[in-house]
């Protein structure tokens, strides 16, 4: 392009014919051989980016800073898609795994179902027992149902998430309101310590998981507390740790084996409690880890036959400016 310009405005200037083809071919050589090298150089350069299409693995030969700090980017590159998709083919045979486990489980209230209405047919059971027993494995059937479309919405967190200020001792009180029945008709009887001293107990979380939470550990707390004939009490006593909110739920009832702790936020998990006829899932402690660890606090158990567990929740607190 060049030459052409300098071509047309010599002869324009000039008003004299220019001789065209010598200069241009001059200058089409000059290109070729100008390009042959250019091709020459990057060959080897092109040739290793396809091999690193292939292979992540491959180094290739650079020599050129820009040619190493490429190679360099598309190694970065591979490591982390590399990571990221060993990350959801874990999570997914996670869940595989999970749905596996829950959908066997699931049979057995559907088979003890099944023998009730077998017994009934043939007269061993009158008509209002049966119906009391196929009750209550239906409501088996139900919560476990319910839990575990929770722990499915787990997955998509993020789009659930609704992160708010509120008074923890509030929330326990509506929450212990919201269970009374539970409570009365298991015997069991709610307390409430505030250890705050007077300061604010509010935390920032979210309101509807926290309290997917707090049942749940309610339920357990009742259900391996309740005896015949026996009044038992559940204290829910509030405390700062650090210039943290801290909530402890603390029952009287049979306890956990020391061997058993390290194992229960794992799902399925009964320990010895749940081999012995309480009719555990195995998912509730894992659906209260897993929603502590979405809403980022910090929750542990200590518990020893006949003395009782307590659970140990441990909230971040945040300043009431701060908005997320």
């Amino acid at each position: 392009m060049a030459i052409v310009l300098i071509t047309v405005f010599y002869q324009l200037s000039t008003k004299k014919p220019v001789e065209i083809i010598y200069p241009y071919s001059i200058a089409i050589t000059i290109y070729i051989i100008w390009m042959s090298v250019r091709y020459v150089s990057y060959r080897s350069f092109y040739h290793s980016l396809s091999r690193m299409e292939k292979n992540c693995a491959y180094e290739g030969r650079f020599t050129k800073e820009d040619e190493i700090a490429i190679n360099r980017a598309f190694n970065q590159i591979h490591r982390e898609y590399l990571q990221m998709i060993r990350y959801m083919e874990s999570n997914e045979e996670e869940r595989r795994r999970f749905l596996s486990a829950w959908i066997h489980s699931m049979k057995t209230p559907v088979t003890v179902e099944s023998l009730i209405i077998q017994r009934a047919n043939r007269g061993e059971l009158d008509e209002k027992t049966a119906m009391k027993d196929i009750t209550l494995e239906n409501d088996k059937l139900l919560s476990s149902l319910d839990m575990v479309l929770n722990i499915m919405r787990l997955q998509e967190f993020a789009k659930d998430y609704v992160p708010e200020e509120f008074d923890l001792a509030d929330e326990i009180n509506q929450i212990i309101n919201s269970n009374k029945r539970l409570f009365i008709y298991s015997k069991v009887f709610p307390k409430v310590i505030n250890e705050c001293g007077g300061v604010s107990s509010k935390v920032l979380s979210d309101r509807k998981w926290n309290r997917h939470m707090l049942d749940q550990i309610i339920s357990n707390a009742v259900k391996y507390s309740k005896e015949e004939g026996v009044a038992k009490n559940i204290t829910f006593r509030l405390t700062k740790e650090e210039k943290k909110t801290v909530l402890f739920v603390e029952d009287e009832g049979i306890g956990m084996e020391e061997t058993d702790l390290p194992r229960v936020f794992e799902p399925f998990f009964t320990g010895e409690n749940g081999r012995n006829g309480r009719n555990a899932s195995g998912i509730g402690l894992y659906f209260c880890k897993e929603i502590s660890e979405h809403i980022q606090c910090e929750l542990s158990i200590e518990s020893s036959i006949a003395a009782g567990t307590k659970v140990k929740i441990l909230y971040m607190n945040y300043p009431s400016n701060v908005f997320i």
